[in-house]
């Protein structure tokens, strides 16, 4: 959850004719460790001898250059510093450009989310974690590469990147999370490195332009809708002899017709039709696959359902319902919600959270 840290400071920026907020060139403002400075268009951040080497995070909108983030074309992040924060440059629609340096270990949850026309990102070997919806919605993106010194790409790190088309996975990372690239429209391919462990949860739901897919053979477990209406994806190539353990419905409605499962074999082991078959059966409760999440300990609110579930989705119909009397936090179904096709509220629910379905999934372009 971000954290939020209310740090603009009063006259910390001078106002144009036009209204347009500029900052004192000759005086750098503080906000923590960082000194800031906005100079033609360019943020310039550096350490300010505080003692510490991080950015604080920030809720949304709560950045203290965030009344400039019209104007901010070009972020460059000064050596030393060590993490981007959560938040930090939310909704800086100018952004065109920015160079994550070697020194930076973590960019934060959201740190670039909304950046609509951030079209270059370098992302230099020695950042280790990409935080969840760190790139949410930059749709002018149309490429990145995430070095091998990442572990992690959080979840919904670059979902809804529309004009994303390459994407390099360097060897070293170990999982990509939950709608990690959901509704990349223009992902074509992709390649799965031998270091990764984990696909999560719809992590290229809705990538309508996929057709081709390498796995690698140290992938251990797909999660549940993974590669879920991926509807040009024709040909995906596992590398190793041992499959990976499906979730619910991990290819479903991909391709016309389903996969092609002759294309998924290198082993020998992997020829035998029955094989294949078997592998891709998806695991079903009752007479549909169903993801139950909600309070643990509480009394059932559903007859069908686990003690203290409060709401469903079932990956069949794409259809996720809520029952019960409080609607739960966004954040419990944050990794499908690229896979919901329809929604069905409960009689006994009065309230729905701000941004509750923010990231379902889309219509095709």
């Amino acid at each position: 959850m971000l954290a939020v840290v209310a740090v603009l400071a009063a006259g910390a920026f001078l106002a144009s004719d036009q209204g347009a907020p500029l900052s004192d060139a000759d005086a750098p403002y503080d906000s923590g460790n960082i000194h800031w400075n906005l100079t033609e268009g360019v943020l310039t951040l550096t350490l300010n001898g505080a003692g510490g080497t991080y950015m604080e995070d920030y809720g949304y909108g709560d950045a203290p250059w965030y009344d400039c983030r019209l104007y901010i074309a070009e972020v460059v992040v000064g050596r030393g510093i060590t993490s981007i924060g959560d938040g930090a440059f939310y909704d800086c629609r100018a952004l065109s450009s920015v160079v994550v340096p070697g020194s930076v270990a973590s960019i934060g949850d959201g740190a670039f989310a909304s950046c609509y026309n951030l079209s270059s990102v370098v992302i230099s070997d020695g950042v280790r974690a990409i935080g969840d919806s760190a790139f949410f919605d930059c749709h002018a993106l149309s490429s990145v590469v995430i070095p091998g010194s990442v572990t992690s790409i959080g979840d919904g790190a670059f979902v809804d990147c529309n004009a994303l088309s390459s994407v390099v996975i360097s060897d070293g990372v170990v999982s990509i999370g939950g709608s990690a690239f959901a509704s990349c429209y223009n992902l074509s391919s992709v390649v799965i490195p031998g270091s990764v462990k984990t696909i999560g949860d719809c992590a290229f739901t809705s990538c309508y332009s996929l057709s081709s897919v390498v796995i690698s053979k140290g992938v251990t477990s797909i999660g549940d809708g993974a590669f879920n209406y991926c509807e040009t994806l024709r040909n995906i190539l596992f590398e190793g002899s041992t499959p990976p353990k499906l979730g619910y419905g991990s290819f479903d409605l991909a391709g016309e017709s389903g996969f092609a499962t002759e294309a998924y074999v290198r082993s020998s082991i992997w020829t035998s039709q029955e094989v294949l078959e078997t592998v891709f059966t998806r695991e079903v409760i009752g007479d549909s696959v169903v993801k139950y999440g909600g309070g643990v300990g509480d009394p059932p609110n559903s007859p069908s359902g686990p003690a203290g579930a409060d709401w469903k989705y079932e990956w069949s119909s794409g259809t996720l319902t809520f029952f019960g009397t409080t609607f739960p936090d966004r954040g419990e179904w944050a990794s499908i919600r690229p896979c919901v096709r329809h929604v069905v509220i409960g009689e006994g629910i009065d309230s729905i959270g701000i941004a509750a379905f923010s990231g379902a999934a889309p219509s095709p372009p």
